[in-house]
């Protein structure tokens, strides 16, 4: 997001600013206008779009208590080879961040 940001022009450096949080927050809190705000954001910046489709993948994943364990690991193996394959920095080093946490379950 940062980088999106600083990558930015000035008019939609500002729109990056206010839809910093909404990035964040779940979709569920998310008011009508902030939601046309972050809709702007995503529609203007292919990146952004892409690294929010996969947040909300992968709150659709936690979110679906009816799965069970393999069902979900499944799941989040394919987001992460997804997220692998974007070709996006940030979407790859957060796949990296989270494939660690399952390598530290796995050895304690």
């Amino acid at each position: 997001f940062k980088q999106e940001q600083a990558r930015a022009c000035d008019a939609t450096r500002d729109l990056y600013a206010r839809a910093h949080a909404l990035f964040h927050r779940d979709t569920t809190l998310i008011k009508p206008g902030q939601e046309k705000r972050l809709q702007k954001l995503t529609e203007s910046n292919e990146t952004l779009d892409t690294i929010y489709q996969f947040r909300l993948r992968l709150q659709d994943i936690w979110s679906q208590t009816s799965r069970n364990s393999a069902e979900m690991v499944e799941a989040l193996e394919q987001w992460y080879h997804d997220a692998r394959e974007s070709g996006i920095a940030a979407l790859q080093e957060f796949a990296e961040r989270l494939a660690s946490y399952r390598a530290q379950t796995a050895t304690a």
